[in-house]
């Protein structure tokens, strides 16, 4: 997945956190870690104009990854009947058995559609 971490909505995080159980503070918290996001880029003595970050999750925290992880396990759940997934952090695999092997292609390939970039 191409800049996974840089397009991982934030609202669905919060939403996922929700709905596994996460109330008070902590999804608060969670919530101002997100929001407002700014960033420079520094070339020498030079900077950047200031640029906001409105989705995905800043890079190089712990608490990043953790929510990425809670946002993407939900690719797993969104996968078509007859196809299993395996995720190893932004790695996925995907897989379907059986004897048909045109029945199997389009299985494998409607799971992977653009139409369902919009999971993360």
């Amino acid at each position: 997945m191409e800049k996974a971490y840089d397009k991982t909505w934030r609202y669905g995080i919060l939403k996922d956190l929700y709905g596994i159980g996460f109330k008070g503070n902590l999804p608060i918290f969670i919530q101002n870690f997100l929001k407002t996001r700014s960033f420079r880029v520094r070339v020498g003595n030079t900077l950047s104009d200031v640029f906001y970050q409105e989705e995905g999750v800043p890079q190089g925290s712990v608490l990043s990854v953790t929510l990425f992880i809670i946002k993407i396990n939900e690719v797993i759940k969104q996968l078509p009947t007859g196809v299993s997934g395996s995720l190893f952090v932004d790695d996925l695999e995907i897989h379907c058995s059986g004897e048909d092997m045109g029945f199997l292609e389009r299985k494998l390939q409607e799971a992977v559609n653009p139409s369902g970039a919009h999971l993360l």
